[in-house]
């Protein structure tokens, strides 16, 4: 039986119109085209491709440009700067990265995927469980002459345990290479995971485990972290699960542990997925080198303009000093 789930725990149940229920490999999505990636999602999801744009909204001398895919451009906040400091630059910028494309998948009412590709190789795919009661699409707005914005809507929270939940949880388990995120420490220093970090990608996956969480939809962290939510509970605790043996296909996997008092340890009533992750990391690695060195140009342009600027007011507040200076 172990084996069983050790099996299929590797897989998220899609169910469709056509068929009662369907197994999809998530891992063996990357490197595939959005168009396969979409068609294997069947008539389940509904997709939107987008490319894939950076923002930042200050630069100042001291920004720096981090190995980030989604925000690469840092600047330290400073609570006492002013909105009219001329050595900083509020103006709103924006970057698109060539070459990369996105789909965002809602799955039925039950999660959503976000997958990116390199010229239509997928290197990364993200995976939310939503747990909506409901999803729908509404109209907004519009007039006789435009049509309405059509959004999506995710109402309500569901947190009836589904077969993917036991799958995976128990496929988890069986591998027991799991730990946990609590009190602060997302656990990268973790024998098990520290262990089998790569020489070459070592602050790559770092940094991944560093950032990955139960950090799903809003509205279920909110209801995780309220103590009251089931009559049973009693605490939740995030579970981590990291296999990256294939750097080509990294996979993490976060779960919502929910737990009651018992006798000699706190029993275990309710396991949730709050996400997953699958990344090609050599490509996505690559695809951050060349965002790093086209944005390190950009922001060095802004800087420079920065110093001018200040340079020009300095000149003329000296100017200004010594006429009223004078003899």
């Amino acid at each position: 039986m172990k084996s069983f789930w050790l099996a299929t725990g590797l897989f998220f149940v899609i169910a469709n119109s056509a068929y009662a229920s369907e197994t999809f490999d998530w891992p063996s999505q990357l490197q595939k085209s959005l168009t396969t990636f979409e068609s294997g999602l069947g008539s389940s999801a509904k997709c939107e491709r987008a490319g894939h744009t950076i923002s930042f909204e200050k630069v100042d001398q001291n920004t720096t440009i981090e190995p980030d895919l989604f925000k690469p451009v840092y600047t330290e906040y400073n609570p006492f700067a002013d909105q009219d400091d001329l050595s900083v630059d509020n103006t709103p910028g924006y970057y698109t990265v060539e070459g990369v494309a996105t789909t965002k998948c809602e799955i039925g009412r039950q999660a959503t995927a976000n997958a990116y590709a390199l010229n239509d190789r997928i290197f990364r795919i993200q995976l939310t469980f939503d747990r909506c009661e409901s999803r729908d699409e509404r109209p907004h707005g519009g007039t006789l002459l435009t049509e309405p914005i059509v959004y999506a809507t995710c109402d309500g929270v569901d947190l009836k345990e589904q077969d993917f939940d036991a799958a995976l949880y128990e496929a988890i388990k069986a591998r027991n290479k799991y730990g946990y995120k609590k009190n602060g420490d997302q656990g990268y220093f973790d024998r098990e995971w520290s262990g089998n970090k790569s020489v070459e990608y070592q602050a790559a996956e770092v940094r991944y485990v560093f950032d990955f969480n139960c950090n799903g939809r809003f509205e279920v962290e909110k209801l995780m972290r309220n103590p009251l939510f089931s009559d049973e509970a009693r605490g939740v605790k995030c579970l981590i699960d990291i296999e990256n043996s294939d750097l080509a296909h990294w996979t993490a996997t976060a779960m919502y542990e929910v737990l009651k008092p018992g006798v000699m340890s706190d029993d275990i009533v309710g396991q949730y997925v709050s996400n997953r992750l699958f990344i090609d990391v050599p490509t996505e690695q690559k695809v951050i080198q060349s965002m790093q060195a086209e944005l390190q140009l950009r922001i060095d342009e802004i800087k420079r303009q920065i110093a001018e600027r200040v340079a020009e007011h300095e000149t003329k507040e000296d100017a200004v000093s010594n006429i009223l200076g004078g003899k």
